[in-house]
């Protein structure tokens, strides 16, 4: 089973935010790499949760400190449901880019 990569999307967000700086762009990185970034770097917690209702759907919860733009973003759920943990995932690591 081969991991994830990220999109072009969040691999252009990551460029803006210096994670390339040390890094060979001609890889784009894994969606786990950038979370342990995320989480390492800038104290932003990202994890899926899953809903075994009659649909399996997942769902995104961010939680940060520091970097944060405006004191309101301590803790946020997002209600969006996706239908494959990748695809939240990835939803949630462009969230994350956007906060910082």
């Amino acid at each position: 089973m081969e991991e994830q990569r990220v999109s072009l999307q969040v691999s252009y967000l990551l460029a803006e935010h210096g994670f390339y700086d040390n890094r060979s762009i001609t890889v784009i990185p894994t969606q786990s790499l950038v979370q342990k970034w995320l989480r390492e770097k800038y104290g932003i917690h990202l994890w899926v949760e899953v809903d075994y209702g009659d649909d399996i759907q997942y769902w995104i919860h961010l939680r940060n400190g520091e970097y944060c733009k405006n004191s309101v973003c301590k803790y946020l759920l997002y209600t969006t449901y996706y239908y494959s943990y990748e695809e939240a995932l990835e939803a949630g690591l462009e969230e994350a880019l956007k906060l910082i």
